[in-house]
């Protein structure tokens, strides 16, 4: 089973939420990341479990369309690989979310989808969203052929089928929508969001199936 930690507003605004639903096996406070590293991770955007190690996306110069990105894997035995592993063969600019749909991991970078296989690293195919969105911040696997895509300039959530390229988007509006979550057992999508001037930044959990939306931390 694969787990995506996004780590930007949920860790912000609610730290303890993705921590009581998935536990990080590595408290990164505590590991000595190197001073060739050291620049990277005080800019990652997203942690991806797969297997015995961790995808780490980040950049060094924030969302430029300047082949910056880099996604480092941190292994179970407490180093990294010695090598950028998906940005060897096609240039990242900004990585953020990432998920794995059929053993293909799929990045979030600024305007675009990349694909990547999951085992070679080799780069397969890109999504041009830029008709859609010119940030878009996360992914989150949906089922075998659907990933949901967060734009947080668009304050919107948008559809993916990976089979046929199709985007559509979602009728739902959320202010600087950032990080998602989803849980398959109940169809519910988990989004965080950083809001604007008028509105603070939300946790809201919604139904896909009846489209119900509810925002968890109305009081806080």
């Amino acid at each position: 089973m694969y787990k995506l930690y996004p780590i930007f507003i949920f860790l912000t605004l609610c730290p303890s939420f993705f921590y009581s639903q998935n536990s990080l096996k590595v408290d990164f406070q505590f590991v000595n990341f190197g001073a060739d590293n050291e620049d990277h991770i005080k800019k990652y955007q997203g942690i991806l479990e797969h297997k015995q190690s961790y995808f780490i996306s980040t950049e060094i110069k924030y969302t430029k369309t300047d082949s910056n990105g880099i996604i480092l894997e941190y292994k179970n035995n407490g180093k990294f690989s010695d090598e950028y592993v998906f940005s060897k063969n096609s240039k990242l600019n900004s990585p953020k979310g990432m998920c794995i749909v059929r053993e293909i991991l799929f990045v979030a970078d600024i305007d675009r989808i990349v694909a990547f296989d999951i085992e070679t690293g080799n780069f397969k195919y890109q999504i041009n969203f830029s008709n859609f969105s010119q940030s878009i911040y996360d992914l989150v696997k949906i089922n075998d052929s659907t990933i949901i895509i967060s734009a947080t300039d668009k304050g919107a959530l948008f559809k993916l089928n990976i089979n046929n390229k199709e985007i559509c988007e979602l009728g739902i509006k959320i202010i600087g929508v950032t990080a998602l979550y989803y849980e398959d057992y109940d169809s519910t999508l988990f989004c965080g969001s950083i809001g604007d001037k008028k509105i603070n930044g939300q946790i809201l959990k919604i139904n896909l199936k009846s489209g119900i939306c509810a925002v968890l931390n109305k009081n806080a």
